[in-house]
C-alpha cells in the first residue's frame, strides 16, 4: 500500500466518511431527544471549558499516526478520545444534575472535530482530484507514446522485411560474383600459362634474331670499308655536333666578347644566309649570330665531305656524277654491291688514300678557319687544331656512311615546319611549341628512311 500513495489516500478518505456519517447520526439523535432540556446549562458547561479542543502538538501527532496506522476514522476516534480525556482532567467532579450538560459539551466537541475532519477531507479530495487529473494526463501521454511505439514497431518490421529481401539479393549477387571470380581465376591461370609459353618463344626468337643479325653483320662487314654500324655512326655524328658547338663557345669568349658583329652580319648578308631568318638586322642578338655560325660550319662539312665522299679519289667531274647517280637510282642490291666494292678497292690503296684524305681534310679545315677568323677575334691555336680534328672525323664518317649497304645521307628541315620533339632536337632558347626558323645541324637517314641522327633546329 505504501507504493500507491494516491490509493492509500482514497482508502483513508472512505474510512473517514464512514466515521463522519456515524458521528453525525449520533449527534442528530441525541440533539433531537434533548433539544429542550438544559440548553442554557449546556451553554454554560461549554463556556466553562467542558468542550476542550485538542492542542496542536497532540493534533499533529494523531494526524501522523492516522496516516501510518488505520486511516482517518482512527484519527477521528483518537481526537474525540483525547478531547474527552482533556475534559475529564480539567473538569471537577460532577453530580447527577450535570450529566446532560456534559453530553452536550462532548457532542459539540465531536461536532468541532468533525468539522476539522471535513475540511481535511475536502483538502484531500481536492488533492485526489488534482492527482487524478495528473494521472489522466500521464495516461494520455502514455497512450500517445504507445501509439508512436506501435508505429515505430510497424516501421521496424517493414525495414526488417526490406533488409531481409536485400540480404537475399546480396547473397545471390555474392554467389554470382564468387562464380565469376572463380572463372576469372581460371582464365588468369590459363593466361599466365600462355604468357609463359609466349615468353619462352619470344626468348627463342630473340636469340635466333641476334644470331641472324650477328651473321648478317659479319657478312656485311666483309663488304664495308669500315666496321661501322648504325650505333657507332650515330655516336660519331653526335660527337661532330658537340665539337662544333664547343668550338663556337670557345671562340666567342665570355658574353660573346670576341664576336665581330659587323663582319658576321656582312658575311651572312653576302651569302644570303639571312633571307629566311625571322629577325631583322637591328634585332639580331649574339645568340642568333652564334647559332648561324654553327649552322654555317656544318654546311661547310656537308658541302665538302658528307655529300662528296668519293671526291677525294675521283676529281669532281660531270661524267662520274652521272655514272654514280645512274647506279644509285637503281636502288638494287647490285647497285649497293657496286658502291661497296668500289669503296673496298679505294681502301686497299692505303698510300694514295692517305694522300687524298689529307688533301680533302685540309681543304675543309681551311674553309672553316677562314669562317672562324672572320666572325671571331682572337682565335687561339688550340681552336684551329680542333678544326682540323673535326674535318678528319667528318671525312671518316662520310666515307663509312657511303660504304654502308643502305647509304646514309644528310637531310634538311625546311623553315616554317612545326617543331616535333620526336623527330628533332631543340637548340638553345627554342620554343618547344613554335616553328623551325633555323636548322643548326642536319639530320641523317639511310636510303630506307631509317633515322640515324635527329636534326638540331632553333624554333620560335
Amino acid at each position: 500500500m505504501s507504493q500507491f500513495p494516491i490509493l492509500k489516500m482514497g482508502v483513508n478518505l472512505f474510512k473517514s466518511r464512514k466515521s463522519l456519517k456515524g458521528a453525525s447520526t449520533e449527534a442528530v439523535t441525541y440533539t433531537q431527544s434533548n433539544h429542550n432540556e438544559g440548553d442554557t446549562e449546556a451553554n454554560r458547561v461549554v463556556d466553562q471549558g467542558y468542550m476542550q479542543p485538542v492542542d496542536d502538538n497532540t493534533h499533529h501527532r494523531l494526524r501522523r499516526e492516522s496516516t501510518s496506522a488505520s486511516g482517518q476514522g482512527w484519527y477521528n476516534q483518537n481526537c474525540r478520545r483525547q478531547s474527552m480525556e482533556v475534559s475529564q482532567k480539567s473538569e471537577p467532579a460532577m453530580d447527577e444534575n450535570q450529566g446532560p450538560n456534559i453530553h452536550v459539551g462532548k457532542l459539540r466537541n465531536s461536532i468541532y472535530h468533525l468539522h476539522v475532519d471535513y475540511q481535511n477531507l475536502k483538502r484531500d479530495h481536492n488533492a485526489l482530484q488534482k492527482a487524478n487529473g495528473d494521472l489522466q494526463c500521464q495516461y494520455a501521454a502514455l497512450k500517445d507514446y504507445n501509439t508512436e511505439l506501435e508505429q515505430c514497431h510497424r516501421e521496424f518490421e517493414q525495414c526488417h522485411t526490406e533488409l531481409g529481401h536485400q540480404l537475399a539479393n546480396l547473397q545471390v549477387h555474392h554467389g554470382e560474383l564468387q562464380r565469376r571470380h572463380g572463372e576469372l581465376q581460371r582464365r588468369h591461370g590459363e593466361l599466365q600459362r600462355l604468357h609463359k609459353e609466349q615468353e619462352q618463344k619470344a626468348q627463342k626468337t630473340t636469340k635466333r634474331y641476334e644470331d641472324l643479325d650477328r651473321k648478317y653483320m659479319d657478312i656485311a662487314r666483309s663488304l664495308q670499308v669500315t666496321p661501322e654500324d648504325r650505333s657507332t655512326i650515330g655516336k660519331k655524328l653526335e660527337h661532330v655536333g658537340s665539337t662544333i658547338e664547343n668550338l663556337v663557345i670557345a671562340c666567342k669568349g665570355k658574353c660573346s666578347i670576341n664576336l665581330n658583329r659587323t663582319a658576321t652580319i656582312a658575311l651572312f648578308q653576302q651569302t644570303g644566309w639571312f633571307q629566311q631568318f625571322p629577325a631583322q638586322e637591328s634585332q639580331l642578338q649574339s645568340l642568333h649570330l652564334n647559332l648561324c655560325i654553327e649552322s654555317a660550319m656544318m654546311q661547310i662539312l656537308i658541302d665538302r665531305l658528307f655529300t662528296r665522299p668519293l671526291d677525294c679519289i675521283f676529281d669532281l667531274s660531270e661524267q662520274f656524277g652521272e655514272v654514280s647517280g645512274w647506279v644509285e637510282g637503281r636502288r638494287s642490291r647490285a647497285a649497293a654491291r657496286w658502291r661497296q666494292e668500289l669503296c673496298i678497292l679505294i681502301a686497299q690503296d692505303d698510300k694514295d688514300m692517305a694522300c687524298r684524305k689529307e688533301r680533302a681534310v685540309m681543304e675543309a679545315a681551311m674553309e672553316l678557319e677562314e669562317l672562324i677568323t672572320t666572325v671571331y677575334n682572337n682565335v687561339d691555336t688550340s681552336s684551329l687544331n680542333k678544326i682540323t680534328e673535326l674535318s678528319s672525323l667528318a671525312f671518316d664518317i662520310s666515307y663509312a656512311m657511303y660504304g654502308m649497304e643502305s647509304r646514309v645521307s644528310p637531310f634538311n628541315v625546311d623553315p616554317g615546319t612545326p617543331f616535333n620533339d620526336t623527330d628533332m632536337n631543340m637548340a638553345t632558347q627554342s620554343n618547344p611549341n613554335g616553328i623551325v626558323s633555323l636548322m643548326v645541324f642536319p639530320g641523317f637517314k639511310d636510303s630506307d628512311d631509317k633515322l640515324y641522327f635527329k636534326p638540331k633546329v632553333w624554333s620560335i
